[in-house]
């Protein structure tokens, strides 16, 4: 199963001065839908350069209001989603240098008034690419995480690869305001223990239940959130 991580993010540019449409070195509108995670790996040689944003982007977001898709995963979405409201699941952050946009997609921990991805579950970066009606990564982030607070009050990390990222701006505000994301959890993940409120678990016992069940590469899952403006350490 070849799956990429997908993010919808609306509502984050007003007035930027970005193109309406992502468009080659001649001018020619690129097809690149923004709900299709698989349409968004594009040649980056292909996109023109693009201006930041005339207003000012937040450095990041925490999700909120998560839940996982019952569709790819019923059991896991079942007993997981109660889980995802005591603390955000993922975090959003972007950066620009040298006119290359860059973006990061994981769990973040709280540092003074900084979210940081912390150095023990390291996240890759991928380049982004921009325009006036969303963004996308130009290829997969490697590797990321997740991380849930279960019913024991533990703090389980889960790791997710093969992360790509693609989202939607909105004409009003600079504020991100939703996200879907779609991630791989590695087969050797299935061992990890959570306690959900039902009962402790393997992942392995959760996303095998009622899905599509694990291939070479693992499980798909997908988050769907809205997004909160926070400081995250890019």
């Amino acid at each position: 199963m070849k799956t990429t991580l997908s993010v919808a993010l609306a509502s984050l540019v007003v007035g930027c001065a970005l193109p309406q449409e992502p468009t080659s070195s001649t001018g020619e509108a690129l097809d690149v839908p923004l709900h299709n995670p698989t349409s968004v790996q594009i040649s980056l040689s292909k996109i023109t350069p693009l201006e930041p944003p005339s207003c000012v982007m937040p450095p990041g977001w925490l999700a909120a209001s998560p839940h996982f898709d019952a569709e790819l995963t019923p059991l896991f979405a079942m007993e997981v989603n109660p889980l995802l409201e005591a603390r955000p699941p993922i975090a959003i952050a972007v950066a620009q240098e040298k006119g290359a946009w860059s973006i990061r997609a994981s769990a973040t921990v709280t540092q003074g008034a900084l979210e940081v991805f912390p150095p023990d579950h390291t996240t890759t970066p991928s380049i982004a690419n921009m325009w006036a009606a969303g963004f996308a990564t130009a290829a997969p982030i490697e590797s990321a995480w997740l991380a849930i607070l279960d019913a024991s009050s533990s703090l389980v990390w889960i790791p997710i690869s093969n992360v790509a990222v693609q989202g939607t701006f909105a004409t009003g505000a600079c504020t991100f305001v939703s996200g879907v994301v779609d991630a791989q959890i590695p087969s050797g993940a299935g061992s990890i223990a959570i306690v959900t409120p039902m009962a402790e678990r393997t992942l392995g016992e959760l996303l095998d239940a009622g899905g599509d069940g694990a291939d070479d590469g693992g499980w798909h899952v997908r988050l769907t959130f809205d997004a909160s403006a926070a400081a995250v350490d890019f």
